[in-house]
């Protein structure tokens, strides 16, 4: 009777099984990834990749990502460019982007450290995946940008605040400010620099598609990847600051223009006089303030 029992559990197990093992083989997630090379390059950036089970461990990880990555982006595929092995220390890099340098890499998925590439992977991460440069006190700091990309319009000014992944004395992790970093821009050095917190205001002259990122002469920096689209603004009437929104912040910078105490220009004095009469006055502004509160439609319409 035991015998029977044993047998009809192990059948049991191995048929409540076989559902996982299949889910896991045909699921997929679609995931951000970003790879920096032995010179700190970033050879790619951000690039969509759908991760499957192509290592047939039945989970989808940090190592599929790469593996499925390499064979999309890197000439001769994962099987010239990437490596992965496991030992007493974990499941690590051997081999990124063609370069064997000893296990001498970091990987973050959302900006935080993982353990190892068998790490897991979930609908829209970001994995970030750099080679260290610094192969004697390593010293590359990963860094990064609050949120991961940005729309903006040009010359409206993005608040961007640039961070490191350190720890503190007792080796827990911790996000610093990065001080005195250079924003680079398609990758060529801007006069934008972070401050103190880490906290820089940058402009785009002209709409197009950028990547920001960041040098440093005091750090090594893990550059950052932040793309920007820069689009061209068709104008909303009430949007009288021209930052593509229509709030409160419109109705007073309309009251301070009529006192002469700042003074409104270009295509902000056009999406200001809301009711097309080519005067700016008090009304303009009480319709801007009711269109706030959905009392008219934007513009006033004569009758």
């Amino acid at each position: 009777m035991k015998k029977l029992l044993s047998g009809i559990l192990a059948l049991m197990l191995c048929v409540s099984a076989m559902p996982l093992s299949a889910n896991a083989e045909g699921d997929s997630v679609n995931v951000k990834v970003t790879i920096s090379d032995k010179d700190g390059n970033a050879v790619l950036q951000q690039k969509n990749v759908t991760v499957t089970d192509i290592d047939n461990d039945g989970a989808l990880t940090i190592n599929d990502a790469l593996i499925i990555a390499h064979n999309e982006n890197y000439e001769g595929g994962a099987e010239a460019g990437y490596e992965s092995a496991k030992s007493e220390y974990g499941w690590g890099i051997q081999k990124l982007w063609g370069n064997a340098n000893g296990g001498s890499y970091g990987y973050y998925v959302n900006h935080t450290a993982s353990m190892g590439v068998g790490d897991p992977i979930n609908d829209n991460d970001y994995l970030d995946v750099f080679t260290y440069t610094d192969l004697e006190n390593w010293s590359d700091k990963y860094t990064f940008f609050d949120g991961l990309n940005a729309e903006t319009l040009p010359n409206i000014p993005l608040d961007l605040t640039l961070s490191y992944a350190g720890y503190d004395e007792n080796w827990n992790p911790v996000t610093l400010p990065v001080e005195g970093a250079v924003i680079t821009i398609n990758g060529e050095k801007t006069d934008f620099v972070t401050d103190a917190n880490g906290y820089v205001e940058i402009t785009f002259p002209e709409t197009g598609e950028y990547i920001v990122s960041a040098v440093s002469d005091t750090m090594t920096l893990v550059k950052p990847v932040y793309p920007v689209s820069v689009k061209e603004y068709l104008g909303t009437y009430g949007d009288v600051d021209v930052d593509g929104d229509v709030d409160i912040v419109d109705v007073l910078a309309l009251n301070q223009h009529l006192l002469g105490v700042e003074i409104i220009e270009g295509d902000g004095l056009k999406y200001a006089d809301v009711d097309c009469n080519n005067i700016l006055n008090d009304t303009d502004a009480m319709n801007i303030l009711k269109s706030l509160v959905n009392l008219v439609s934007l513009p006033i319409v004569a009758e």
